[in-house]
């Protein structure tokens, strides 16, 4: 699990820094700021619940979507949904923002996308220092999967 964290984290710091480096069009650098992915998957057996920790953004962005896919089913009735927390506040606490008006099904079929619809408005917007992550109902015992969150740096 820590070498998946810490994996994620390099990833977030290049997509960033090669964001930081593409220019914005305002500042010379010859195009727009384009969607940037950060991804998280999950195992089998493994309890993503209590509000497993995603990513923490050291820039502000806004989400532009958020797809899941399913590997394995569940077996029984089993949702993942999308939160962002502001600096100082944990995902499973009550002052998390639910990002996505749906839910990912951890019960469906295996192999198939499933696209988050987003809250919209301000929920979508990552502060400096906000982090995304996730909180399960329902058991996450045979289910396994992963999700991207597409973004684009402010």
């Amino acid at each position: 699990m820590r070498l998946l964290r810490w994996f994620l984290g390099l990833c977030l710091a290049c997509v960033l820094g090669a964001a930081a480096n593409a220019g914005d069009g305002a500042s010379g650098g010859g195009r727009a700021p384009s969607w940037q992915p950060v991804g998280f998957g999950w195992a089998a057996g493994l309890n993503p619940n209590n509000g497993q920790f995603v990513s923490n953004f050291p820039i502000a962005a806004v989400v532009q979507a958020i797809t899941c896919r399913l590997e394995i089913a569940e077996g029984s009735a089993a949702t993942m949904s999308v939160y962002k927390a502001a600096s100082g506040n944990t995902i499973a606490g009550g002052s998390a923002v639910l990002m996505a008006s749906t839910s990912f099904n951890a019960n469906s079929t295996a192999a198939t996308n499933q696209t988050l619809t987003l809250v919209g408005g301000a929920a979508d917007n990552l502060a400096i220092g906000d982090s995304i992550g996730v909180r399960w109902t329902g058991p996450s015992t045979t289910n396994m999967g992963l999700c991207t969150i597409w973004f684009t740096p402010l």
